[in-house]
């Protein structure tokens, strides 16, 4: 309790992105010896290590521009102490938090790097919902999640759509290059 408390004060008291490139074992070493304190249990430690790990792994991996990161990088507290709260965010796909981050990281690498595209506006009020109201319940994030997953959904419907178009009007292009060698040769 004592680890979920320190780290609601860590995640209100950051504003912005500040920690975007420092780790959170720095963050909250930070934190811990500004308290007088340096007790951090093992476990707690181990899934500070985890998460720190699995956000470096999708930077590396993604290819987010920085605007992009430093929304992402928003969710490393919250996702932490969901962590700490329930461990089935790292073992089971169908975890709602651990699909919207999924979602998350997905959107952001597809849409274009700019702070005012409507999508980016959205997902960063998702993300705020999340680091503003969530302390120590879970059903916080899940109903943002939930919110957010219904959001997905409607604009992969649209995404679909306009897939399918570009498909179209480049295999009726294709069919006509082909044909206009063949009609040549």
């Amino acid at each position: 309790k004592s680890f979920l408390s320190c780290l609601s004060e860590v995640q209100h008291s950051i504003k912005g992105s500040p920690y975007t490139k420092a780790s959170l074992k720095t963050v909250i070493h930070r934190y811990y010896s500004g308290k007088g304190s340096d007790f951090i249990s093992r476990l707690d430690l181990g899934t500070v290590n985890l998460v720190d790990a699995m956000f470096d792994e999708m930077l590396e991996k993604g290819r987010f521009d920085s605007e992009a990161w430093e929304l992402v990088v928003k969710t490393k507290i919250p996702v932490l102490k969901l962590i700490t709260q329930d461990l089935s965010f790292l073992f089971s796909p169908r975890n709602i938090a651990r699909k919207f981050l999924n979602n998350l990281t997905l959107t952001l690498i597809s849409t274009p790097n700019s702070t005012v595209d409507p999508m980016r506006m959205a997902l960063t009020g998702y993300v705020d919902k999340i680091v503003s109201k969530y302390e120590t319940d879970i059903s916080v994030v899940n109903t943002v999640c939930i919110d957010a997953q219904a959001w997905f959904a409607g604009n992969q419907q649209r995404l679909e759509l306009v897939q399918e178009k570009v498909v179209r009007s480049e295999s009726s292009k294709n069919k006509k290059v082909v044909a206009e060698l063949r009609v040549v040769d």
